[in-house]
């Protein structure tokens, strides 16, 4: 899982900084969806398949490139990768229709797919593994916490150009501490996964896919629950900022977790209360109840999703299935939005927690099956 030292400080800044440029647009999502139907008057369903087309990209991206990552040294990689990325916030907040905010998401999408295959394949290989998944998470809910208490106390409704415009400046601020991220040791003869690692590895990807499918069908649509039973803008953004406070908690409570419980039987807990949470958040018709639950569903999540990528990097040393996991849980993250759209229109609200507990079975269950395997024995 990790050992007792410490990794240097630059690198845990770096990669931090890193995480928080690659996942801010992810985990601003409710805002941008928020923004996008405020600003451009479209429904649900086409602002969530923007979201949906730009966090394909960015998991497809980090797939493509994990192999090969061993190759690049990863500072040029997240430089490239960062670059693109604020080219994309800035010419979608310059945008003036859906049509013109397409290929600016894409190019985005691209930029946060490199950053993010650098920061994952890097911290795999980092000392202490779990430790600093724990604390990049965290950094990028510290991060977005303050943009989204930002955004909505200073504008009395928020739109798209605002959001990305704000991502876009905050990009150019921090971008130079990603040239710090720790580069890869020696790179392997091979670029292809070894074969041993195939089946556990494809199987735990089936797992991290539920997971962020069935999370981001709640998620994405978090801004929209708090509209529809009476919250105005800034309380609002207060439910959305404390969900991105409990994610810094969240963060910093992966690692005591995984060794306090077990990495596995800490995963199959927190992934329990985790649909717990979001089947109160969903189905509350008061605000208070929904800012508490919808916090204390953060935490739980970031608690998760580290000790996952945790058991990705015991798979391969080189990290591969690391940045491999990240795409993955991307692509299943920009299915979310589009399977809550769905629902929602179809059904309401409600299926949206229905759907969190196969997900949560299937999702234990291949826990399980990892936790029997020499991986996660390793683990």
């Amino acid at each position: 899982m990790s050992d007792t030292s410490r990794d240097p400080l630059r690198h845990i800044l770096s990669t931090c900084a890193a995480q928080a440029l690659a996942f801010s647009p992810a985990i601003l999502s409710p805002l941008t969806v928020g923004g996008l139907i405020n600003g451009l008057g479209i429904g649900e369903v086409e602002a969530g398949a923007l979201v949906t087309a730009e966090f394909l990209v960015m998991g497809i991206t980090s797939i493509l490139v994990a192999p090969v990552s061993v190759r690049i040294p990863y500072r040029l990689l997240a430089l490239a990768g960062g670059v693109l990325l604020l080219a994309g916030h800035a010419g979608a907040a310059l945008a003036a229709d859906l049509s013109e905010l397409y290929p600016w998401r894409i190019i985005a999408g691209v930029g946060c797919g490199c950053l993010l295959a650098t920061v994952n394949a890097s911290i795999a290989q980092a000392r202490a593994p779990d430790r600093l998944y724990g604390l990049a998470w965290a950094a990028g809910y510290t991060f977005t916490a303050i943009m989204a208490v930002v955004i909505t106390e200073s504008n009395d409704l928020v739109t798209y150009d605002i959001v990305f415009g704000s991502l876009a400046v905050t990009m150019l601020i921090f971008l130079p501490l990603v040239w710090f991220v720790p580069d890869h040791g020696s790179a392997p003869a091979s670029l292809s996964l070894p074969s041993d690692s195939i089946r556990a590895g494809s199987i735990l990807m089936v797992g991290l896919i539920v997971i962020g499918i069935s999370m981001m069908a709640y998620y994405a649509f978090l801004e929209r629950l708090a509209v529809q039973i009476g919250a105005n803008p800034a309380e609002t953004g207060r439910i959305v900022a404390g969900a991105q406070v409990a994610g810094i908690i969240g963060g910093l409570l992966a690692a005591p977790v995984a060794r306090r419980l077990g990495l596995v039987a800490g995963l199959c807990v927190v992934s329990i209360l985790h649909a717990v949470t979001i089947t109160l958040a969903v189905w509350t018709d008061t605000v208070i109840v929904l800012g508490v639950v919808a916090f204390f569903e953060a935490v739980l999540f970031i608690i998760m999703v580290p000790l996952v990528f945790t058991l990705a990097a015991g798979i391969d040393t080189k990290g591969r299935w690391a940045a491999i996991a990240g795409g993955v849980f991307v692509i299943s993250t920009a299915i979310g939005p589009v399977v809550g759209a769905f629902l929602i229109e179809e059904t309401g609200y409600g299926a949206i927690a229905w759907m969190q507990w196969p997900a949560v079975l299937l999702a234990v269950s291949i826990f399980a099956w990892i936790n029997r395997s020499s991986y996660g024995k390793q683990s």
